[in-house]
């Protein structure tokens, strides 16, 4: 998940994206972060409750003059339900969400995921932040293997902006990708028959 304030290059806003899954997204990925064709003068920062433990209470300052800010689905909500003076600069801050791994709203951590970005969506259209950067959310989910791509889509759309979805094949990709099955018999129990595709994996490489 990544947010992108006003003062972000490019007109994009505040980024928070999860430390468990890729640390950017792939529209921004952190060899092109740190690399000498990213703009140096980016702030970024980590927010999680290990940083704040470490850094202490005033580390919600250093976030709030970040440009990019990586975080965790639970740790934004956590922010976002206390809904402090320090929660509140941030959350208004917002003008772009990016969400990596958008498929995992069907996992464990869904419901997480799924009420966090709900709140930012409402927040975004409340008469009170309209003269917030983040009354112009704009929100951009990716996904390697999410089949409802248009449901996502339209959960997305808010009152002011419509989600639009997109669908890259196997065309887009810089190097050409070959599909091959190979079929690999039962073997005992899970743990064995892991074993043994152990073993079979090999030949299937190399071959």
């Amino acid at each position: 998940m990544v947010l992108f304030p006003d003062r972000f290059p490019l007109s994009i806003n505040k980024v928070v994206s999860p430390p468990h899954s890729p640390v950017l997204p792939p529209f921004l990925p952190s060899s092109l972060v740190f690399s000498p064709f990213f703009p140096t003068s980016l702030r970024v920062c980590e927010l999680s409750g290990d940083s704040i433990e470490k850094e202490g209470t005033h580390y919600m300052k250093k976030v709030q003059e970040s440009d990019i800010i990586i975080t965790t689905p639970e740790k934004l909500d956590a922010v976002s339900r206390r809904f402090t003076t320090d929660s509140k600069a941030l959350l208004g801050s917002i003008g772009l969400l990016m969400i990596d791994e958008i498929h995992l709203l069907a996992d464990d951590r869904g419901a997480v995921l799924e009420s966090i970005v709900t709140r930012i969506k409402r927040l975004s259209l409340s008469v009170e932040v309209e003269h917030l950067p983040i009354a112009s959310l704009r929100i951009v989910a990716a996904s390697a293997t999410l089949p409802n791509i248009n449901d996502i889509a339209s959960w997305l759309t808010t009152s002011k902006k419509k989600c639009v979805s997109h669908s890259f094949g196997p065309e887009y990709r810089p190097c050409p990708l070959t599909l091959k099955i190979h079929a690999v018999r039962a073997w005992g129990s899970d743990f064995m028959f892991d074993k043994h595709l152990t073993k079979e994996l090999p030949p299937v490489v190399f071959n």
